[in-house]
């Protein structure tokens, strides 16, 4: 989902979970078996309140974690989770018993506390295994702890960098843009995103396939709006030509 409310390009676009259970963002119902589900196939419950026949009905998670929408917990060992059998965060904020304890995603739903989806199996997500943060600020127990990202972009929540060769980035591997401004050593540096989220910079969504995006590495616009001169470097002084004699390939 992009930033600005838009839909993305994904097939469950605008989905706020995983692909069994893809609740559309404006209320719509999806067109999935267990529609309008905020969770996977196991613990259906209704946008509206209602709940589904599923044996785990009302819950908000999956199979291993239900808690009852009403606040009560189940007789489930992972009890009133918000994750599932790998990452349950307890509700109370309290750390469960699990290696992974209070991570808010595992790897087969990440998605973000802000509602958008990554579109990497880790990328984008505010936890993961290898690096969960936990919710209140605090950090976990984990060695990359406190970190916002996978394990290819550990930028600490405090501005210290990480040990990794991708250290500070606020994105995947793809795009590290450093979080002080400067530039990572990676061939698609300072960008901000990857390519299927192209949301400009004023919130209108680009007319052009990659165009003004602050994205991916087909589109490299400077901060101030104007685009760079060269491929993937940020200068002041730029050429009027046009995205596809820029980039020929994409079209």
């Amino acid at each position: 989902m992009l930033n600005d409310g838009h839909r993305s390009t994904d097939r469950f676009q605008n989905s706020l979970q995983c692909r069994k259970c893809p609740m559309l963002n404006d209320g719509r119902r999806s067109t999935d078996r267990f529609q309008n589900s905020l969770q996977c196939r196991k613990c259906p419950m209704l946008n509206d309140g209602r709940r589904s026949t599923d044996r785990f009905q009302n819950s908000l998670q999956c199979r291993k974690c239900p808690m009852l929408n009403d606040g009560r917990r189940s007789t489930d060992r992972f009890q009133n989770s918000l994750q599932c059998r790998k990452c349950p965060m307890l509700n109370d904020g309290r750390r469960s018993t699990d290696r992974f304890q209070n991570s808010l995603q595992c790897r087969k739903c990440p998605m973000l506390n802000d509602g958008r989806r990554s579109t990497d199996r880790f990328q984008n997500s505010l936890q993961c295994r290898k690096c969960p943060m936990m919710n209140d600020g605090r950090r976990s127990t984990d060695r990359f702890q406190n970190s916002l990202q996978c394990r290819k972009c550990l930028m600490l929540n405090d501005g210290r960098r990480s040990t990794d060769r991708f250290q500070n980035s606020l994105q995947c591997r793809k795009c590290p843009m450093m979080n002080d401004g400067r530039r990572s050593t990676d061939r698609f540096q300072n960008s901000l995103q990857c390519r299927k989220c192209l949301m400009l910079n004023d919130g209108r969504r680009s007319t052009d396939r990659f165009q003004n995006s602050l994205q991916c590495r087909k589109c490299p616009m400077m901060n101030d709006s104007r685009r760079s001169t060269d491929r993937f470097q940020k200068q002041s002084s730029m050429s009027e030509v046009s995205h596809a004699e820029r980039w020929p390939s994409v079209y």
